[in-house]
């Protein structure tokens, strides 16, 4: 009987001090999650890979982080069923992670 892992890869964003997550279904990202500091708090940003494009971290940190400085809502519900569970498994911890990481 094997067992599935979620693995999130983490790291600092390379231009700024951005959080960044990238949610996954198996072992594929399947997109990028990035808070930002706002003024009343983090503000989460997202993007989400096509399933006809090959993923991209730079392209995905510059959409999610464009959505997030517009103030752009993720609604999980429009995405492919297979999506939802991963991003809101990484939206909770992002915005666990950023409430922390503001301060």
């Amino acid at each position: 009987m094997s067992s599935k892992v979620l693995v999130q890869y983490v790291r600092m964003s390379d231009t700024n001090d951005d959080l960044v997550e990238y949610p996954e279904v198996g072992r594929r990202p399947i997109g990028t999650i990035v808070a930002i500091n706002g003024d009343n708090g983090p503000i989460i940003g997202w993007s989400k890979c096509s399933e006809k494009d090959r993923f991209n971290r730079k392209r995905g940190i510059d959409i999610a982080h464009g959505r997030a400085s517009m103030g752009v809502d993720l609604d999980i519900t429009k995405l492919p069923m297979e999506y939802q569970d991963a991003f809101q498994r990484t939206i909770i911890s992002m915005n666990s992670r950023a409430q922390k990481y503001f301060k």
